[in-house]
């Protein structure tokens, strides 16, 4: 039997969700505008560093190429000069900043171990910078045998956690069974009312494995290296409020990070690719893994079997004093 009174209901209460997603899409919207280095980009301290600090690891990421290639990166090079001396005048020394100058310290002392001529306008900074602070000494990026790199993986959960890292030093293939023991240890990760929004798109295909990696443009220089990718993805399914857009990733999030220390307990090296990109091209993944519509790509994973040396980029973590408030 139709009742007014309850479609007028039912219709008022999807009026205020509409409203309520409305709202806060807009207060996204804004809070990342004025918050995020989009559109005013380095006006806070905490701008700058950030912004010094993705330019410092552009350079640490080329000296970790398996490839490496001399004279690499100056452009970047030179933005992270400007970027120190511009930090420094307004608020002084920090950790990050030290480090961005002995990234840059380090690439001096690179070319000139192999009698590598800089151009002089790249040489005249570099120069400039290091007389500017004579005490920084060189950062060094990290360098293992594969024995050296998987010989924690089996140690308490402190000395294991500190031993993963990101590497970029493939060589061979992993099976599918190892891959799947390690999403079978990753599946005890929380989530969020016990939804597991969480999906894995293993792609072994050599030709598909490339075209997903051209989609993704960040893995140039050692991508052609990975053996497998692995697409994760998560879905809005078990959201019933706008409340809970954020969740969905929450998932992916603290489900990644456990798969890279399951990949990581297994010897199986792995490196976390961000998933960034237009309508467009998420359209162009969708459709060459054949992924539902229901389910969001968060994040790829590229794994492979391990060379026999590698290198790691430093990436020095902020101390910890600096991670927590006391209230």
């Amino acid at each position: 039997m139709f009742s007014a009174r309850r479609f007028l209901s039912n219709q008022y209460h999807k009026v205020l969700n509409l409203c309520d997603g409305i709202s806060c899409y807009f207060n996204d919207m804004r809070y990342f505008m004025k918050e995020s280095n989009l559109g005013s980009k380095g006006n806070t301290e905490a701008k700058k560093r950030a912004s010094m600090t993705a330019t410092y690891h552009i350079i640490e990421k080329g000296f970790s190429m398996p490839n490496r290639r001399l004279g690499f990166g100056r452009e970047k090079l030179l933005s992270l000069i400007r970027e120190c001396q511009c930090y420094h005048e307004k608020y002084g020394m920090h950790g990050q900043l030290e480090y961005a100058i002995s990234i840059v310290k380090e690439y001096d002392e690179l070319h000139k171990s192999y009698s590598f001529k800089l151009d002089e306008e790249l040489q005249r900074k570099i120069d400039e910078l290091l007389c500017r602070f004579p005490n920084i000494t060189e950062a060094r990026q990290q360098s293992f045998t594969k024995c050296e790199y998987f010989e924690n993986s089996s140690s308490s959960f402190d000395i294991f956690s500190n031993s993963r890292h990101s590497m970029r030093h493939f060589c061979g293939e992993i099976s599918l069974e190892e891959i799947q023991k390690a999403i079978d240890l990753a599946k005890n990760a929380p989530s969020a009312c016990n939804k597991q929004p969480v999906r894995l798109h293993i792609v072994s295909d050599k030709g598909i494995v490339k075209e997903v990696l051209d989609l993704q443009q960040g893995n140039r220089g050692f991508g052609q290296n990975i053996d497998k990718v692995i697409i994760i993805t998560t879905q809005f399914s078990g959201c019933s409020r706008y409340s809970e857009r954020y969740m969905p990733f929450m998932d992916a999030g603290l489900f990644s990070m456990n798969f890279l220390y399951a990949l990581h307990f297994y010897h199986i090296g792995a490196i976390p690719l961000v998933w960034l990109n237009s309508k467009k091209r998420d359209s162009m993944l969708r459709n060459l893994v054949s992924i539902p519509q229901e389910e969001i790509p968060a994040l790829i994973v590229g794994v492979g079997d391990v060379s026999d040396t590698i290198v790691c980029a430093q990436s020095p973590r902020l101390n910890t004093i600096e991670l927590f408030m006391v209230k």
